[in-house]
Parts: structure tokens; C-alpha cells; sequence
């Protein structure tokens, strides 16, 4: 046996590849082995074919350990079915299961699927290391808890390993059967073998090497010095186990070949030596990149990259980008790179599960155990490959579960909630939902495993989820240019669908005949989902390659960034020892048992995959690193970085934290540089001066790219205000007679947009099944309203009703309406019910104080929720335009009070808030709060004076107190704070009757008298003030009209005191409202209540 050995960079491939390339000179007869890993085959592949030709190729070989176990099976006839890391993890999940209440600590498999791949792990680790069920029996622990863990894994290693007698075998088991063979294979038998690109060997593989040395000619590559640099220390303790077992020759290869300049050579000489030897000099190949976030990290690679490529002659191929957190920057690669345009490859493995088939099944067993849940249904829907085609179908039948809080069984039945499309809906229900219960109807019983996939496999083509896929697929083909994303989707498609169906053959192959419910079944199946990966293989050949540290392996590499250099990240750090710790690792050791790496281990493992990524380019090496993530949260450099500034005390270093990007680096592809320009040109309409660089690429763009050119100008020109819409538009949309509310006209003097979109349009949020503020509000009205009319149509005044009765009425009316409301969302949940008694006890409390508010008062309840309107008992408000059109103003008016005084009639009205209320008279007087004072003119025919408009908040209010007080005093307190507030005439009598009791401070409003002067949070205009009030909101309302009909839609809302309407508009997302394109707020300023009176004498 050879050992070619020798440090990075030293030119150890390549001996071996002209060590071949002479062999096939010298028409060596037997076969030309070149042993790699799997992730380097092609690689390798490539490079074997530079070095010894085209022709040489058919001569040597370039295979992996599994490839040539293969290829030796196939030599002895030797055929079985292989268990895969899949079929594996299946077959284990049944036996744990089956068996949870034999398992000391590898118990509760059905709430942990995660303890599954735990024990897999562990058996292969067992296998590899040959190590058996007897040894393990063999070994004597020292820990009760060691014991406790290694008898489950006993007892579940000798299940799997009887299953594994029959017809098929444990992927694990395919190298012991191997060495077993190589004695008699012609393929290996006076063949020179050469096997690189390890960094270690399992004793199964050890075995083989073993073996294959006496058959063959084998040479070994390793990466290490004579030194005792611990970096080495597991390739050392490789070749001391080859040395052990063999007659070794060695080769050291001392010279560094790979390297084109000092500083690289210096790096690999020094990287993680006891002396370092410093490079005093200012680095030109090596520099560290200092970056605010990932995204700017990226964007800058980029533009490096295109420079290479553009100005030195690079090829995309011969860069590669390394980083330690690949899933963290996909999406800036992606982004940014395909701004860019230029071709990269990831090369890592993609998680099945994200995969729409995967979904579609996974959701499919989920509805089938989880009652028909919105999540598992949609999702299922959702992957686009069911027999509902139609998306708008899919969205339809989504917005009315979500409004009527469809779930459980009720997918069963007719739907009959709500009156719009119901038959459509019931019609899209059914064909999403027929053929899943007639499928889930077959498993009511336990059935065998090969029926159910069977059963799974039939229902994916009665619902075309296949003729689906090839649709799809058949669909991008037919693209006269498909992007690599596309052909990448295309790949996948067919390669998902195929590793599934092999899915289904491997859970029949393995369990088959066992009977087990449809829930289990699910187990399993999700078991081997779990450990399925996609591998895709990049689409063109000239690409940069993105990779992770312990995976990536690229020859002919001239420039590499080595991305997200951040603490914690890089190196990784191991602080999860495993199923069986450090401690108990070596315990078995001691004992004669090895198995794998402890974190010790794995660390210096670490630490050398990072000299190998260091020392991979022959021209130069970027580092980088942000200080924050995309949450901006503050990230600190690596330990890598620190010891690159010890070797190098003047290394490159460079930010773009503070620095501003140069124009060479601004101007790269036609996509990444307009934005640049249209920055430039906002910069110089902005008054700033510009290079005139800038106006020669303007020009260009405007010379070649007209098109492009003309939509920066619009861009830079388009200013987000919306003005009018035509008078005819607006009469469409409203009518020649004008029907709207008070409410909708207050919307209308904060925002005419919102009015525009909520009530011109009828643009509506998609209503969710929960319960809001305002659905609160709605169930209060409602109760309220019933114990009114409880009362009205049985004659009952409100003075005359006891707190006993009220409650019984109370709760008698809550119970009726928990029934109904929002079908019965308050019912739904355990939760909601406990809503629902709070919900009785706060409305009990409410009704009770509106009852004592009636009894201190001379008011009388004479009409609740009462409607004006077209056709109504009620007419509308008529407001007559200048040019004659006519507006209605209909509304609800909560509660409607009438006092019989010695002066006359007086009327009142009561708005009920569920949340806090006060009127504010500014608000009144500038159109924003108009509500009440126009109810005033509604109730007009009633012939009573008017007396006041107060608002009264249902609430159950916390109580502060700093000292123990008793029961009286609180329900005082609770009263006062559920006094009214608004505007009441002054008028000594009114006031009185709106509380006999009153002496200075008023029980039922927020309202004190003293020395004839009010004060609280109720105002008391004149009898003349009150009535020059309404006369203003009735010219504000018409201006009002009158700008609406005129199409006025301006997206300007009010902005009075800091505060806007936008905080809480549901339609920001269609405003945009920004004020760098244009917008700006109508800014009121506030006017005292005395300014405001004396405004109003002048009108």
C-alpha cells in the first residue's frame, strides 16, 4: 500500500492523476480505479479527463465505495433490495411503536417521530463501526442510565436486524458484504486503485481497503505534515490504522504547487500554527469585507464578481462562494444575482417535505386524522395539483370558511350560512371533499400497509395529481426560454414524483403484510418523507458555485469568497453531543467499543474543513462578514477573522458601513444599474451636482434603451395623488339620489379615499370567523335593544324594574342570542364560553346602570335602535344640493329619551360605545364628528326640544384603589365611570331632569355645577349656541355631498394634534400614502371651545 501524502495545495491530486495517465501510457492491462467521495465524482470526472484525455477516460475509472460495491454485487449475482435511509427509519418507526411499552428511553415514538432518526443514526453508527448486537450485550456500563439507554438499543437494533433476514438489506450492511466478495471480483483483482478526496475512514471502509490490498495495487491520499500540528490529528490516526494493518510506502509531497501568489502560500503554512510566522507586508489577494446586513454582503459580492468576469477574464466557474449558513442567504442569492444575472449553482440538497406533491399528501393524511382542519385542507388545495383547477374556486370557497368559521364535520354537510353563491359553493365543496372521505372511508378498520399505499397511490391519479405534474412540466418544456429556475422546477417535478412512488414500494417492501391503523400508517410514511432529500444538478457548466464548508469541494478554483464569517456560525459549533454524550462515548471506548467522533472530535474536524475552504483558491481569498442580521440584530466577527489579522497584522480591510459605493461599482448589467441611475437623477432634480459620467450613461440608456428610459422618466415623475374622478363616474357609483349615512359621511371628512374605496367601490377585507372589538360592540347593541323592546312591548317603564328581574331578562336575552351569533362563534370554544359568561356578567352591569340612570332621571325611554331612512317608519334626512339633486341620510339611533317638562317636550339621544368615548367639540364643529347632532334633525317630528347628545360606554371598568374599600363605594366608583358624556342645552330644569339627585356633581353625566359655571366632559352651550351648532353641521354635511358627487377622491386625510386616520385604515395597502411621492395630510388646527362659539355667532 502507497501513501501519497502531503499538506493543502501540495499538488497530491494531481500525482495521482499523472500517476495514472502514465499507468495508461505504459498500457498497464489491469483496471484504473479512481476512488472519490460522492459528492466529488463529477468533479473528478472533469478533471481526470483534462490530465490524461478523452481517450483516457474509457482506460480509468473514476467510481465511489458505493458505485463499486455495486458494480461487485452485480459481478457475484448477488441481488437484494436495499433499505435506504427512508425505508430505514419506516421499518424502525414500526418497531418503536409497536413496541413503546417495552423502551425504557426510547419511548413515546408517536409523540417524538424525531427519536426515529435518533436510533437510525445510532444503528448505522453501530454498523459502520462493526460494531453488534452481542457487543453491545458484551459491554458491562457504569451508568444505571447508560444501561437504560443501550439495552432499547439492543432490543431495537435485534428487531430490525430479524427483519432484515429476509429478502432485502440494510443499506449499512452493503460494505461488510462487499469486503466479504473482493476476494473473488475480477474488477478489483490486479487493478491499481487510488482513493482521494477522504478525510477519514469508517472500519467498515477500513475493511475494504484492507481487503482490496490484496487483490490490488491500492495508493491512499491524505492531507497532513510531519508535524504535530493538531489540525492533522485525524488523518494521522488514519494512516497510523493503515500502517497497522499493511506494508506501507509513503510518499510526502512537500511543495506547494496550487498557489500563484506569496500571500495564499503564506496562509496554508500558517493557518492554525503553534508559530505563526506573520506577513508583515499590505495584502492584495487576501481582504476582509466588513457589511452592515447579509443582503448588502451579498449585493457587493455580486458586483465584485462581475468585475472578475468583466475586466480580468474570469469565467463564472472558476469563482465559488463558501459559507457556513447556506439557508440563510438563499434568498438574497436569489435575488440579487439573478438582478445581476449572473448563473450559479447551489450545491447542497433540498428538503422534500417543501415539495407540492410531498404537501398534497402530507395534508391529505392530516384531513383524514385531524377532522377536516382549514390548515391541512388548504394547504392541500393549495398545492395546485388536486382536481380543482380553477385557483379562483380554491379562493372563493376559502373566504367563506374563513368568514362562517367552517371546520370538523361540517365539511359533510350542505352549507346553508350566508345567501350569496351557496349553490357554487356547495358544488366546490363537494368536488374537494367527495373523494377524501370516500378515501378516508376505507380505513375504518386496520388495514395492511400494501392495501393503504395501494388505496394512496389510486387516489393520487383519480384526483390527476400525476397527469397534473405532467402538465405542469410539459407546460415549462414548451417555453421557447425557460430560465434556470424553471428547467431547476421541471427537474424536480419528475424527480419528487419518482423518489415518492419509490417511497410507496420501499413501505410495502419492509411492512407490507403488518396490519396497522391509518394513523400509524401516517407515522411511517412521514418517517421516510423525513428523510428524502433532492439533489439537482446544476443546468449549465459555467456558473458560480455556492456551497456549504463541509461539502464543498471545487478544483480550478481561482477566486473564493467566504461568506458570514460571524461567531457561533463559523466555525460551527457542536454543543449537542448526541443520544449517547461524550462521557458515555468513551466509557465504551475504554471498554473496547468504538463507535464515532465525540464533539472534541468533530471540532477539530471543523477546524479542518475550514483550512481545506481556505486554502482552495490559487489567486485570492475574500472574506466577509455583517455586523447584523436582517432583524438588526448585532452580530460579532468569527474567531477565522482574528486569526487571519495574526498572520496578517496588514491585511485588507474594508467597509461599506460608512463608505459610499464608486461608480465603477454602481455600473455593472443594464438591471442592477438603473435603479443607480434613477437614484443619480433624483439626486441632481434634488439640487445636488453629479459627475458627468452619469450623463454620458443617461445618454446611453436613452439611446439603446428608449424603452427603459421612458419608464425611469415616468417613475421619476409619478406623483401618488389621486384628485377626481368624472361627475359621471360618481354618479354611477352613487346614484342621481344619493343614499349614505352620517357615519359614512364622517368617513368622508377624515379621508375622501377611504370613502372612495369603502363605500364608491365596496373594496371589503376578507371577514375572518373571530371575534372583534367591534363584533363585541354589535353583540352589546343587540342585547340592549331586545331588553328594550322586552320592555316597550309589554309597557313596562324602565323605573319600574327591580336588579332581580333586569338580570333574569338580561340573561334570558343573552342566552337566546349566544345561538345565533356569528354562528355561534361565542359556543365554539371552551374559551369563548368563558367569553360569554364575562360577556353576561358586563352586560347585567350596563343594563343595570342604564336602569338607575332612568330612575334619577325624568327621561323615559320611548324608542331603541331606532331607524330613519328610505322606507322606513322614520324618513331620511333630505339635504338639497345648489343644483337641486337630493342626498337621504339614513341611520340607527341607539336609544331615544323623552322628559315632560313644565317648559315642554325635551328629546335626547343616547349613543352606546364599547370602547371610550368624548366628545370633542372641535371634532363636531369641522365635520369629523357629526353623528349625533345630525340625529337631532331625524328625530325632528317627535315635536320635542332639544336637550342633549351624549354618548354612554359599555364597559366593565378595573377600579383603582390604593386601600381597601368596601362593596358601596365600588359600585359608586363603577357608576362614575360609567357616566354619560357629550352636549346637553343649558337649561336649569333639563339638567335636573336629566338627574333629579343632582346637587353639584352629577351621578348619570361626567358634569359638575358650580356658581352656575360647568365643568367635566360635557359640554353646556345655549339654547342659540346648540342651534348655530346644527345649522353648521348641516352646511358642512352638504359641502360634504356636494364634493362627493363632484367625484372629489383625494387621498389626504385629516391630520389634527399628530394624529391621522391612517394608523388603523384598512386600506393602507392601497393608498401607499407617502410623502415623498406627493402626499401630504389637510392639517387642522384645533380651536378652542370659545374660539368655536364665537365662529359660530359670525355665521
Amino acid at each position: 500500500m502507497k501513501i501519497i501524502y502531503g499538506r493543502s495545495g501540495c499538488g497530491k491530486t494531481y500525482f495521482a492523476m499523472n500517476e495514472i495517465k502514465e499507468n495508461i501510457k505504459g498500457a498497464y492491462e489491469g483496471p484504473l480505479l479512481y476512488i472519490v467521495p460522492e459528492q466529488f465524482s463529477l468533479t473528478a470526472e472533469v478533471d481526470l479527463s483534462k490530465i490524461i484525455g478523452r481517450g483516457g477516460i474509457i482506460k480509468a475509472e473514476v467510481v465511489t465505495f458505493k458505485r463499486l460495491c455495486h458494480r461487485i454485487y452485480n459481478e457475484h449475482g448477488f441481488k437484494k433490495d436495499t433499505l435506504d435511509t427512508a425505508a430505514k427509519t419506516m421499518l424502525l418507526y414500526y418497531i418503536m411503536s409497536k413496541n413503546e411499552n417495552k423502551l425504557k428511553v426510547l419511548n413515546g415514538v408517536s409523540k417524538n417521530l424525531g427519536l426515529v432518526t435518533t436510533v437510525s443514526d445510532m444503528i448505522s453508527e453501530f454498523k459502520r463501526y462493526n460494531v453488534t448486537p452481542e457487543i453491545l450485550k458484551s459491554f458491562a456500563p457504569k451508568s444505571e442510565y447508560l444501561k437504560m439507554k443501550l439495552d432499547d438499543l439492543i432490543f431495537i437494533y435485534e428487531a430490525f436486524e430479524e427483519k432484515n433476514q429476509g429478502s432485502y438489506m440494510d443499506k449499512d450492511d452493503e460494505y461488510t458484504k462487499m469486503s466479504e466478495l473482493i476476494k473473488n471480483s475480477d474488477i478489483v483483482k490486479g487493478a491499481k486503485i487510488w482513493i482521494d478526496g477522504f478525510d477519514g475512514f469508517t472500519p467498515q471502509e477500513l475493511n475494504i481497503i484492507n481487503e482490496l490490498e490484496k487483490v490490488a495495487d491500492v495508493s491512499i491520499l491524505l492531507t497532513l505534515d510531519d508535524t504535530d500540528n493538531n489540525m492533522f490529528l485525524l488523518n494521522k490516526k488514519t494512516y497510523q490504522k493503515l500502517s497497522k494493518e499493511n506494508n506501507v510506502e509513503t510518499i510526502y509531497l512537500s511543495e506547494q504547487k496550487r498557489f500563484n501568489n506569496i500571500e495564499l502560500k503564506h496562509l496554508e503554512e500558517n493557518y492554525n500554527s503553534t508559530f505563526i510566522k506573520k506577513y508583515e507586508e499590505k495584502t492584495k489577494n487576501i481582504d476582509i469585507r466588513i457589511e452592515k446586513n447579509p443582503y448588502e454582503e451579498i449585493e457587493n459580492i455580486a458586483i465584485k464578481i462581475l468585475e472578475k468576469v468583466r475586466d480580468e477574464n474570469l469565467r463564472y466557474e472558476n469563482i465559488a462562494i463558501v459559507t457556513r449558513n447556506i439557508d440563510s442567504y438563499k434568498n438574497n442569492f436569489k435575488m440579487i444575482f439573478t438582478k445581476y444575472n449572473i448563473p450559479y449553482f447551489f450545491d447542497d440538497k433540498h428538503e422534500l417535505s417543501a415539495q407540492p406533491l410531498i404537501t398534497l399528501v402530507s395534508m391529505l393524511l392530516d384531513i383524514c386524522t385531524s377532522n377536516y382542519s382549514y390548515e391541512s385542507i388548504f394547504n392541500y388545495l393549495k398545492t395546485g395539483l388536486t382536481n380543482v383547477e380553477d385557483v379562483n374556486d380554491i379562493d372563493r370557497l376559502e373566504n367563506y370558511v374563513l368568514e362562517w368559521g367552517i371546520k370538523g364535520n361540517t365539511w359533510l354537510k350542505e352549507w346553508t350560512f350566508g345567501k350569496s353563491d351557496l349553490e357554487k359553493i356547495n358544488q366546490i365543496r363537494r368536488q374537494v371533499i367527495e373523494p377524501i372521505v370516500e378515501f378516508k372511508n376505507k380505513f375504518s378498520k386496520q388495514k395492511k400497509v400494501s392495501e393503504i399505499a395501494k388505496e394512496l397511490y389510486n387516489f393520487l391519479i383519480e384526483i390527476k395529481a400525476y397527469e397534473n405534474i405532467q402538465n405542469k412540466i410539459k407546460e415549462l418544456k414548451e417555453k421557447e426560454n425557460p430560465s434556470e429556475t424553471e428547467i431547476e422546477i421541471t427537474n424536480t417535478y419528475i424527480q419528487v414524483w419518482n423518489i415518492f412512488i419509490k417511497l410507496l414500494d420501499e413501505i410495502v417492501m419492509v411492512l407490507g403484510e403488518e396490519v396497522v391503523s391509518f394513523d400509524r400508517f401516517k407515522n411511517i410514511l412521514k418517517q421516510g418523507i423525513m428523510q428524502n432529500q433532492i439533489g439537482i444538478l446544476p443546468t449549465t457548466r459555467d456558473h458560480v458555485v455556492i456551497g456549504d464548508v463541509s461539502r464543498t469541494r471545487n478544483s480550478n478554483i481561482k477566486v473564493l469568497f467566504v461568506i458570514g464569517l460571524n461567531d457561533g456560525v463559523f466555525p460551527m459549533p457542536y454543543n449537542d453531543e448526541g443520544f449517547i454524550n461524550d462521557n458515555e462515548r468513551n466509557e465504551l471506548l475504554d471498554g473496547g467499543v468504538e463507535i464515532a467522533k465525540d464533539t472534541k472530535m468533530l471540532l477539530l474536524e471543523e477546524n479542518f474543513n475550514i483550512y481545506k475552504v481556505l486554502t482552495t483558491p490559487t489567486d485570492e481569498l475574500h472574506l466577509s462578514y455583517p455586523i447584523s442580521d436582517t432583524d438588526g440584530k448585532a452580530l460579532r466577527p468569527s474567531e477565522v477573522i482574528n486569526s487571519l489579522k495574526r498572520i496578517f497584522p496588514n491585511i485588507k480591510i474594508s467597509s461599506d458601513v460608512i463608505a459610499k459605493e464608486t461608480l465603477k461599482e454602481k455600473v455593472n448589467t443594464i438591471n442592477s444599474t438603473v435603479p443607480n441611475l434613477l437614484n443619480d437623477i433624483r439626486e441632481e432634480l434634488d439640487g445636488e451636482s453629479k459627475s458627468e459620467e452619469w450623463k454620458k450613461i443617461y445618454l446611453w440608456f436613452a439611446e439603446n434603451q428608449k424603452e427603459r428610459i421612458s419608464y425611469i422618466e415616468e417613475g421619476l415623475n409619478y406623483k401618488n395623488t389621486i384628485e377626481y374622478i368624472s361627475k359621471e363616474s360618481a354618479n354611477k357609483l352613487y346614484g342621481n339620489e344619493m343614499n349614505t349615512s352620517v357615519s359614512k359621511l364622517e368617513t368622508y371628512a377624515n379621508c375622501p379615499f377611504k370613502y372612495y374605496l369603502q363605500y364608491g367601490l365596496n373594496a371589503k377585507e376578507r371577514k375572518v370567523y373571530k371575534l372583534d372589538t367591534p363584533d363585541v360592540g354589535i353583540f352589546l347593541h343587540e342585547i340592549i335593544e331586545r331588553f328594550s323592546k322586552y320592555l316597550l312591548e309589554r309597557n313596562i317603564s324602565f323605573r319600574d324594574i327591580e336588579k332581580e328581574k333586569s338580570d333574569e331578562i338580561v340573561s334570558n336575552i343573552v342566552d337566546e342570542v349566544l345561538l345565533d351569533f356569528k354562528s355561534n362563534i361565542m359556543t365554539s370554544t371552551n374559551k369563548m364560553k368563558q367569553l360569554s359568561l364575562k360577556l353576561k356578567k358586563l352586560i347585567k352591569r350596563v343594563i343595570w346602570t342604564i336602569v338607575l340612570q332612568i330612575k334619577e332621571s325624568d327621561f323615559e325611554v320611548v324608542a331603541s335602535e331606532l331607524e330613519f331612512g328610505k322606507g322606513k317608519k322614520v324618513n331620511a334626512i333630505e339635504i338639497e344640493l345648489e343644483n337641486g339633486q337630493k342626498v337621504l341620510l339614513s341611520g340607527k339611533i341607539d336609544r331615544v329619551d323623552i322628559a315632560k317638562t313644565e317648559e315642554g317636550k325635551y328629546i335626547r339621544i343616547i349613543d352606546y360605545k364599547s370602547y371610550s368615548k368624548e366628545m370633542k367639540l372641535f371634532n363636531v364643529y369641522s365635520g369629523l364628528e357629526v353623528q349625533l347632532i345630525t340625529y337631532m334633525d331625524a328625530v325632528d317630528e317627535l315635536e320635542a326640544m332639544p336637550g342633549g347628545i351624549l354618548y354612554l360606554k359599555l364597559d366593565d371598568p378595573m377600579i383603582k384603589t390604593s386601600k381597601n374599600i368596601g362593596g358601596e363605594e365600588i359600585e359608586e366608583q363603577i357608576r362614575n365611570s360609567l357616566r354619560m358624556n357629550g352636549m346637553i342645552v343649558a337649561n336649569t330644569r333639563l339638567i335636573k331632569a336629566m338627574d333629579t339627585g343632582m346637587t353639584s356633581e352629577s351621578n348619570n353625566l361626567n358634569l359638575k355645577i358650580s356658581k352656575e359655571k360647568y365643568t367635566g366632559k360635557t359640554y353646556v352651550p345655549t339654547e342659540e349656541e346648540f342651534e348655530k351648532l346644527r345649522f353648521h353641521v348641516r352646511k358642512t354635511l352638504r359641502s360634504l355631498c356636494e364634493e362627493i358627487l363632484s367625484g372629489k377622491i383625494k387621498n389626504q386625510p385629516v391630520k389634527c394634534k399628530g394624529k391621522t386616520p391612517c394608523a388603523y385604515c384598512d386600506y393602507k395597502v392601497i393608498c401607499q400614502f407617502d410623502k415623498k411621492l406627493g402626499n401630504d395630510f389637510k392639517t387642522l388646527h384645533e380651536m378652542k371651545k370659545e374660539e368655536i362659539w364665537e365662529q359660530l355667532k359670525l355665521e
